[in-house]
């Protein structure tokens, strides 16, 4: 358990010991004065597709059905404390202010300059938003609160599951 939101996220990544695994929607839950993650994905591996934020997304897109919000929000424990998506992707480091070149999208797992990097974005019940990084073969992990508006699929969905949980009971 960890007493920030970053020290959770941090340890959610370097406490995993094996690369190449499937991704997880996961929770964070207040306990103690500090933060904890469940242990458990609420998406199975194998319902997980080559695009892990598609299959967010789909997910978070049921949880908006009237029936299956109600259901959500009516087990939603009293100390939910936001929703966090853990993935491996591939990311291209740049210079600040660099533009990557349009004929990489979509195709970011062929550059040159690309590395594995697992990753945790959190979604937080008062709305905020957090990552949280670590590259393949280092035991360093960066972790901080994302200022501003951050779109996207990702967020986006992690949205809609923290309100439909959150929508009847916090």
């Amino acid at each position: 358990m960890s007493s920030t939101v970053t020290g959770a996220l941090t340890a959610m990544l370097s406490e995993r010991a094996e690369w190449d695994e499937a991704p997880a929607l996961l929770f964070l839950y207040r306990d103690s004065g500090g933060y904890r993650y469940s242990d458990a994905s609420l998406i199975s591996d194998s319902d997980w597709d080559c695009r892990p934020p598609v299959t967010l997304h789909r997910f978070a897109v049921m949880t908006e059905m009237p029936d299956v919000g109600r259901m959500l929000s009516a087990v939603a424990p009293h100390n939910l404390a936001g929703a966090v998506f853990r993935c491996e992707s591939w990311a291209v480091t740049q210079r600040k202010g660099d533009v990557m070149s349009p004929e990489w999208r979509g195709h970011l797992h062929e550059h040159p300059d690309r590395v594995q990097t697992r990753t945790a974005f959190a979604v937080m019940c008062d709305g905020s938003m957090w990552a949280a990084s670590q590259q393949r073969g280092s035991d360093q992990v960066t972790a901080e609160r994302l200022d501003g508006e951050t779109t996207g699929l990702i967020p986006e969905s992690l949205h809609r599951i923290v309100r439909a949980l959150t929508s009847g009971v916090n």
